[in-house]
């Protein structure tokens, strides 16, 4: 920012001596014609195409390159009032998998891949609002996958991929920049066994050097150190696996602090990771042995942000980062913003916020998150946290509270709960658009005067629920719970009464309508349509537009039943397909039912002291069950949800009615077709 104040002021007496009156004088920034795409909060599409690469000038502008068809295009980026702004993408030559770099001087240098596993480089400069590509498309020698640094000495070291199809070696060139061009030292060096390769500078003038394994595919790094005389480049200590998980296209980064930033693709997700560390040195080894070890010391678990691949990052001259990836759906390239916390050691990306974390247990499983609650149900939202909601038994007026949740480093991490209203047994979903909804009974108990049922309306804000719409009666009854459709639509059922012998069930059916820009209210086209008897219902929704109800019978056995219903989005109802069928031949409670990602139906439920659970798979008109009920922890009141890097999140009430909630984490195991709870 210095920088641009100084080149302003000095272009601004420039102009004043020597620029006629009235004649108009700009500045590099009003030079460029900013495309004002979107705000920070999401991933921004900036371009189309694929391999995109960044690097910062000196001016503090960002130079973005990717490729598309087999041409190559040039963007250039400024960080303005919480966004980017691009100029229109400019095409520079043909050519795949840029890499881009800037010298010692401010002009940049990029590598790409142009046909028959042949590496070509280019050189530029800024100018006026442009790059001048004043040397382009030198023939550097063969390989693939090229990565390019230059170095705190003003040096060059690229990186590649070995050029035959069995060629499974990675490469390093040693070069230096003078007078325009470009040196090149050593025709390619093999240093490793890899693919993928790329190369990040350190402060200290060393260099780290990540690459995939060819067997594998997990991550490896080394710390190097390079000599200016020889022009080459050598291992301190051995290189170190930092990501032992099957990955693609690691890319990392030093920051301002000395933290090592890693990003890549997850082959399990879909997604972009990153992980922190930094770079330690220790003691030789070995008879006689002189030198250092070194290597990535993780400080935090990898985590997944975004729905990307092919990941570049930098760090801005104000400290923010910037990523660029593409799109894992489409041919747009997006980018998001990061900023690096320093109290967590972790970067949040976009409107991510820093939440203030509760940390309760250091296990990752059965750890109390709430010492005031009862009769838990949670959501995720859109950015990937989850909003538990409970209440306070009170018997004048019970109490509601609401927390935020956040996986990090193999446990959950809480807000403290915070009041947001007066009711029982609340049951949440998270609406279309981002927003929640929210269900309740006004009392756990009473009579028929007094079971009043109520909706709220929230939107996360800057780490908290901001509850725009409260107190919303829509009819009478208790233990609602809620569901939102594929469609968007709101069904919700309940109970009529406390005791079996009485109870009636019914559901609501209702949907969104808008208010203004930022608020919602429901519908309701059908109220209080009755469907059965029974007690303690539940509804979720599948992935193709069903609704599956389960209920507890109202006679003296207590079984279990379910049914699986097709909205009618015409006449706001839920057509029943087929009958209504037996699921638990036992006297058990509190039946949930939930659909994960890859189509199989989590259904759990509490007897005694003990939470149990199968799995199913939906048939037409009723459900297959895959697997007994079985029982690995003791639970009761539970809710469950698939967080975004796929693990399963329960939350129940501790037993003995402590008043205390206790989450479990859990990983699905295809094979088994069953949830391994993580202790």
């Amino acid at each position: 920012m210095k920088k641009m104040i100084k080149l302003f002021m000095a272009l601004l007496l420039i102009f004043t001596l020597n620029t006629p009156v009235g004649a108009y004088a700009s500045t590099e920034e009003e030079q460029l014609e900013h495309l004002d795409i979107n705000e920070l909060s999401s991933n921004d599409s900036y371009t189309m195409g694929e391999n995109p690469s960044i690097t910062v000038l000196d001016n503090g502008l960002v130079v973005s390159v990717n490729d598309r068809d087999g041409k190559l295009s040039y963007q250039l980026g400024e960080y303005e009032e919480d966004k980017m702004h691009w100029t229109p993408s400019v095409e520079y030559g043909g050519g795949e998998k840029p890499t881009i770099s800037t010298l010692d001087n401010g002009d940049i240098i990029e590598v790409h891949e142009g046909g028959n596993h042949e590496l070509h480089y280019n050189l530029g400069r800024y100018e006026d609002g442009t790059i001048n590509w004043y040397s382009v498309n030198n023939f550097y020698g063969l390989g693939d996958h090229p990565n390019v640094e230059v170095l705190t000495t003003g040096d060059i070291v690229l990186v590649f991929e070995g050029q035959q199809v069995d060629n499974t070696g990675v490469y390093y060139e040693y070069g230096t920049f003078e007078n325009d061009k470009v040196t090149w030292y050593k025709n390619g060096i093999e240093y490793d066994k890899g693919l993928q390769p790329s190369v990040t500078a350190l402060a200290n003038g060393q260099l780290l050097k990540t690459h995939k394994s060819v067997s594998d595919s997990y991550l490896w790094a080394s710390v190097n150190r390079s000599s200016v005389d020889n022009h080459s480049v050598s291992v301190i200590g051995a290189a170190y696996e930092f990501e032992p998980h099957s990955s693609n296209n690691p890319v990392t980064i030093q920051l301002d602090n000395g933290s090592i930033l890693s990003m890549f693709d997850s082959n399990q997700s879909n997604g972009t990771w990153n992980q922190m560390g930094k770079v330690e040195y220790y003691p030789g080894w070995g008879s006689g042995a002189v030198g250092e070890a070194s290597w990535v010391d993780p400080k935090s678990d990898t985590y997944t942000h975004f729905h990307g691949k092919n990941n570049d990052v930098v760090q801005l001259q104000n400290g923010l980062l910037l990523n660029v990836h593409e799109d894992h759906d489409s041919d747009e390239i997006n980018y998001v913003i990061g900023r690096y916390d320093d109290n967590s050691n972790r970067v949040f990306w976009g409107d991510h916020v820093p939440l203030e974390y509760l940390n309760i247990d250091e296990t990752s499983a059965e750890a109390i998150y709430n010492s005031i609650g009862q009769k838990p149900s949670m959501t995720v939202l859109d950015n990937g946290l989850v909003l538990a909601v409970s209440y306070r038994h009170q018997w004048i007026t019970p109490k509601m509270y609401y927390q935020l949740g956040e996986y990090l480093d193999g446990k959950m991490y809480w807000t403290d709960p915070k009041e947001y209203d007066n009711g029982a047994n609340p049951s949440i979903a998270t609406l279309p658009n981002g927003d929640v909804i929210e269900v309740h009974s006004n009392h756990n108990n009473g009579g028929d005067t007094t079971k009043h049922l109520y909706y709220n309306l929230g939107k996360y804000e800057n780490g908290s629920i901001n509850w725009y719409s409260i107190g919303n009666k829509y009819d009478r009854g208790l233990l609602p719970k809620i569901t939102v459709t594929s469609d968007g639509d709101i069904v919700e059922v309940h109970s009529s009464g406390n005791a079996r012998a009485s109870g009636k069930l019914f559901y609501n059916y209702g949907s969104i309508i808008n208010i203004d820009s930022d608020k919602v209210d429901i519908s309701w086209g059908t109220i209080g349509e009755e469907y059965g008897a029974g007690y303690e219902a539940s509804v979720s929704a599948s992935a193709d537009g069903l609704v599956l109800k389960t209920r507890k019978s109202n006679d003296d056995d207590g079984h279990l039943w379910y049914s699986i219903n097709e909205p009618d989005r015409t006449n706001n109802t839920l057509d029943r397909i087929g009958s209504s069928m037996l699921w638990e031949p036992h006297d058990v409670n509190s039946p949930v039912s939930y659909q994960l990602d890859n189509g199989e139906v989590l259904m759990m439920f509490h007897r005694g002291i003990s939470t149990w659970f199968q799995m199913a798979s939906y048939r037409y008109g009723h459900l297959l069950f895959e697997t007994p009920t079985i029982n690995d922890f003791d639970g009761q009141f539970n809710d469950v949800v698939q967080l975004k890097n796929g693990l399963i999140l329960n939350v129940h009430e501790v037993p003995k009615h402590t008043d205390k909630l206790r989450y479990v984490l859990g990983e699905y195991d295809e094979e088994q077709k069953r949830i391994t709870w993580l202790e």
